[in-house]
């Protein structure tokens, strides 16, 4: 018989395997891509948020999955990774039922032990309920500034109106006395 050890072998699978669950359990969707734009991975976080299977997708172009607005989006996210070493935007982005999802999105190469650029990771974030909520806080504020507003006014007329109530009763009472 032979003897042979594995438990590097062992150690190593399950950091694979505890890899995998973390990138899967990411609530952000992540997109890994080939240097030439094409969908390599695809978390199912992605797959919720913009409604594709990964077999959908694989191969094919990022930008051109997600429906991206920018023109000549690759050569763009390529030189600010040159350049900035990330690359990260708000972005409108539409899902395979044509639903419109706004993501900030960022950018970052994935680089080998000599630091080449073997990959690209683009980590998609929905933002669309925290649009909606600004939204409405921009509603509430502006809300708030017509209150204080008619406070404003109110308080400006009533004060005059205070001075004349308290003559006019004056008056009232003086002609009374008059009277009698």
């Amino acid at each position: 018989g032979t003897l042979m050890d594995v438990s590097a072998r062992k150690q190593t699978e399950q950091e694979l395997r505890r890899e995998a669950l973390l990138f899967e359990s990411l609530n952000d969707g992540v997109i890994f891509l080939d240097l030439q734009g094409g969908v390599v991975d695809w978390n199912t976080s992605a797959e919720r948020l913009f409604g594709y299977s990964k077999g959908e997708v694989l191969g094919r172009p990022w930008s051109e999955v997600l429906r991206l607005s920018e023109h000549n989006l690759q050569a763009t996210v390529l030189a600010a990774l040159k350049r900035y070493g990330r690359w990260s935007r708000e972005v409108v982005a539409l899902r395979k039922d044509g639903s419109e999802t706004f993501c900030e999105v960022t950018v970052v190469p994935l680089r080998d032990a000599e630091g080449r650029h073997i990959a690209t990771i683009a980590v998609h974030r929905d933002i669309g309920e925290r649009r909606a909520m600004q939204a409405q806080l921009l509603v509430a504020s502006r809300l708030a500034s017509v209150g204080t507003l008619a406070a404003g006014v109110a308080h400006e007329i009533n004060n005059p109106l205070a001075f004349v109530n308290a003559n006019v009763l004056y008056l009232a009472d003086e002609l009374e006395r008059f009277r009698s």
